[in-house]
């Protein structure tokens, strides 16, 4: 049985690992995860914006990728018009990635419907569950998907030292990170779990403050771009304290837009 995802695990590597895989947030959160994987995957610059991948998985139409909605509910017909997409066989490096969105809609036919596949999807396909809530699943769903719990994943990012200054935004004593970085002495992989997690919680921030004030607006744009940015370049091997100090650096600069 799957549990509960931990937040130290980026949800753009295990996208290709897990047949089945349920993301928990609200709407906009929960695309914008499965964008951000879906373009890890896709893009050979991880996510660049301006690809041609990047641009068909922007509009949906890219061949990789297939998108099911509720209209307003999930149908049996529309899941079995998604089971189909499966029964072409796929090379051995190949991968299709079937989203649906607004799962905890799946009604219980629906839902048992499609049990066997997510137990054991044929070679390459790989199902992406978005639900606001795991409460309107079934069980048995949930326990067939691996669980990524956008909320846990940004809680851990406020509470972790060096996040918190990326979160409080205080970036007025530059010997401060440098004491954590020595402190906590994180490698390359933690530094990427820790950057996707700020992501996280940036993108719950940038979605929220549509429904605040400009400024809130303004900081979370600016620090949405700046993180997505620095997973466009991630630390060499052993250069985990480079990366932070350089983040640190532009997010400082950008300090004045954001204070």
């Amino acid at each position: 049985m799957a549990h509960l995802q931990s937040p130290h695990h980026r949800l753009s590597e295990v996208l290709t690992l897990h047949p089945a895989h349920l993301v928990v947030g609200n709407e906009y959160d929960a695309k914008e995860a499965a964008m951000h994987a879906l373009k890890n995957y896709w893009c050979t610059k991880k996510g660049c914006g301006s690809c041609i991948a990047c641009i068909q998985l922007k509009e949906n139409q890219h061949h990789g990728v297939y998108w099911a909605f509720p209209d307003p509910n999930y149908t049996l017909a529309q899941i079995d018009e998604l089971l189909e997409k499966t029964l072409l066989s796929l090379q051995e490096n190949e991968h299709f990635f079937l989203i649906l969105k607004k799962t905890d809609f799946l009604s219980a036919a629906c839902a048992n419907r499609m049990l066997k596949i997510l137990e054991e999807p044929p070679r390459g396909y790989h199902f992406i569950l978005l639900a606001e809530r795991t409460d309107g699943l079934l069980v048995t769903i949930r326990s067939r998907c691996l669980v990524t719990d956008l909320k846990s994943i940004a809680a851990t990012a406020v509470t972790h030292p060096i996040a918190s200054l990326f979160v409080s935004l205080n970036f007025k004593h530059p010997d401060v990170l440098l004491k954590l970085l020595d402190e906590h002495d994180l490698h390359d992989r933690q530094t990427l779990e820790l950057t996707d997690q700020l992501l996280a919680y940036w993108l719950q921030k940038k979605s929220a403050a549509y429904k605040e004030s400009e400024k809130n607006q303004t900081t979370a744009c600016i620090m949405v771009d700046l993180l997505k940015e620095a997973l466009l370049h991630p630390p060499m091997p052993g250069s985990s304290k480079l990366f932070w100090k350089n983040m640190y650096l532009k997010a400082k600069k950008l300090s004045g837009r954001i204070s």
